[in-house]
């Protein structure tokens, strides 16, 4: 009987770890994941209407583009080359990112690297 318990509980349960497994494999979309958060996190101060250091995270385009530091924003691969993400880590008060606002989460904070670790690929329109 415990035999036949463990063969259907292994049975419910595996397929449950495969999709979360699956889920964890899929490379972090630009569209439904990163533009949410820029968009909350960011956009206020480098957007269309504002453009803090003429850094905007308006578009792909700007987000991976430069601004007054003239380093890129986000580079695929490289966190540490990504001024952005660099300025998201600090712990400089004056130049921590969102400046005057929450810091991001530790889930926000690793979603962005393995975003820019995956590459910082555009997959919209």
């Amino acid at each position: 009987m415990i035999i036949v318990s463990r063969v259907i509980l292994w049975v419910l349960v595996m397929p449950l770890l495969a999709v979360a497994d699956d889920a964890a494999r899929q490379p972090v979309s630009f569209s439904a994941s990163i533009a949410p958060l820029l968009v909350e996190n960011c956009q206020g101060c480098h957007g269309t209407k504002k453009a803090e250091g003429s850094y905007r995270v308006d578009s792909f385009e700007f987000a991976i583009g430069e601004g007054d530091s003239e380093l890129p924003g986000f580079v695929g691969g490289n966190p540490e080359d990504s001024e952005a993400f660099r300025r998201i880590l600090s712990d400089d008060p004056g130049e921590r990112m969102p400046l005057d606002r929450k810091k991001l989460s530790t889930a926000q904070i690793e979603l962005l690297r393995r975003w820019i670790d995956e590459g910082a690929m555009f997959d919209g329109d």
